[in-house]
């Protein structure tokens, strides 16, 4: 079996007033709905960018289980 290390970081984020915002986030079990959104957009584009996330997918024929999203 094949390990995939994934590392994603908020300095990734290309868009410097979108990684201030994210920096910003205080560490809390308390956030806005638009801190989690962008949590979330963030995260999903760091991981379409990210080369051994694009390799683990490539191993898996470019297929992965689609979890559906939960509401809020």
């Amino acid at each position: 079996m094949q390990s995939y290390f994934i590392r994603l970081s908020f300095e990734d984020v290309p868009d410097l007033p979108l990684r201030r915002f994210l920096n910003e986030i205080p560490t809390s079990l308390a956030l806005s709905d638009e801190q989690v959104d962008q949590l979330i957009a963030a995260g999903r584009a760091l991981l379409r960018t990210n080369a051994e996330f694009r390799r683990l997918v490539a191993s898996l024929d470019g297929r992965l289980a689609m979890v559906p999203a939960t509401s809020r």
